[in-house]
């Protein structure tokens, strides 16, 4: 596992302290200071509590340092850091996408199903990266698909788009000529681009612990699991609202809207490449926020009939997750993407779809 410096160095004073402090205890008590008293006595015990104090936290570092990996919306905690190093780019690619390679032979002799996204296709906090959603779909549809997943936490649309010009530019292949599949994830923050274009402003996000406590909670892993555990009991609300807020602001501005239907309509054209309805071979995936379904549909269910009304096929998570539990459809308390249930539901709609579409057969 990777640690900076200043990691580093506050595990080095802790095994420092832990061995000195019961050393410096006996040669105080045991030589230094023996005619009894009652400020001794007092101190002696203090002496007790604080090396007992010490051993114990250093037990908890020494667990949540090596065995707590858990993912989280903030991104920043040391518990995510231990997700990503263990879970988050495995496996990696040359491309730098959590993907196998893929080899020029693969890419040349089989059918392609990209899958395009961000975070909820990458698999954010999914340990496995065999229970995404894609690599289900690519699992069933067989040896003779090659998956390509072009996905990575906090691309937007536009992002997307260049991407995956690259990745076909790269392996040579024209999509408006091949039986390609493409399945598109869309989340609520896409439209960020836009409406910072359209001069709306971001809410800043960045928050860190207060001074005093920054040595403690920012270096040491219990401590730092501890202090943004509380602290998202009591601000997470708070901060999603304001961020929901200003997506809610980008879809009703009408600049942000047009600004972000010129990105969404080249994602259509992708799909009218393929010229008539029935041969467009893409399917469009739309997430609302998970933690406030009913809150946040309104947005995705815009996107959602926007490309409807291109005939193209969409799934509408709105529709399928409404009404579960949040607990039931997240990867964990403090991480709102979709979880492994909600991949393979999503997973079973997806390859529903292309056999309606008679784009896959079984």
């Amino acid at each position: 596992m990777k640690t900076d410096t200043a990691e580093d160095m506050a595990h080095t004073i802790l095994i420092t302290l832990v061995v000195m402090l019961p050393l410096f205890a006996v040669l105080l008590f045991r030589r230094w200071w023996q005619r009894p008293s009652k400020l001794r006595s007092l101190m002696l015990r203090f002496t007790l509590f604080a090396i007992s104090s010490l051993l114990m936290f250093a037990a908890m570092e020494y667990y949540f340092y090596h065995h707590v990996h858990m993912s989280d919306g903030f991104g920043f905690t040391l518990s995510a850091g231990n997700w990503r190093s263990r879970y988050g780019n495995v496996p990696k690619n040359s491309w730098g996408m959590r993907d196998v390679e893929h080899s020029a032979s693969s890419v040349a002799t089989k059918n392609k199903l990209y899958v395009v996204g961000d975070s909820f296709t990458a698999g954010h906090g999914i340990n496995n990266h065999s229970d995404r959603y894609a690599n289900i779909v690519a699992t069933e549809l067989g040896s003779d698909w090659e998956m390509i997943l072009i996905a990575k936490g906090g691309w937007a649309t536009r992002r997307q788009l260049s991407e995956f010009a690259e990745v076909q530019t790269t392996i040579n292949d024209p999509l408006s000529t091949s039986s390609d599949i493409v399945i598109w994830q869309y989340y609520l923050n896409d439209i960020e681009d836009a409406g910072i274009a359209a001069g709306i402003e971001k809410p800043s996000i960045y928050i860190t612990a207060p001074r005093l406590l920054r040595p403690i909670v920012d270096h040491y892993h219990v401590a730092n699991f501890v202090y943004w555990s509380i602290f998202r009991r009591f601000s997470t609300r708070e901060l999603m609202g304001s961020y929901l807020k200003f997506l809610s602001d980008c879809f009703d501005d009408s600049m942000a809207w047009n600004l972000h239907q010129r990105e969404l309509r080249e994602i259509v054209a992708l799909a009218e490449a393929r010229s008539a309805p029935q041969q467009r071979r893409m399917i469009v995936v739309v997430y609302p926020n998970l933690m406030d379904i009913s809150g946040t549909r309104a947005m995705s269910d815009r996107v959602v009939e926007y490309f409807q009304s291109y005939e193209i096929a969409v799934i509408n998570m709105a529709d399928m997750l409404n009404g579960r539990a949040v607990a039931e459809i997240t990867v964990n308390p403090f991480d709102g993407h979709a979880n492994e249930a909600v991949n393979r539901l999503l997973a079973e709609k997806l390859l529903q779809e292309l056999s309606k579409r008679q784009q896959i057969g079984f």
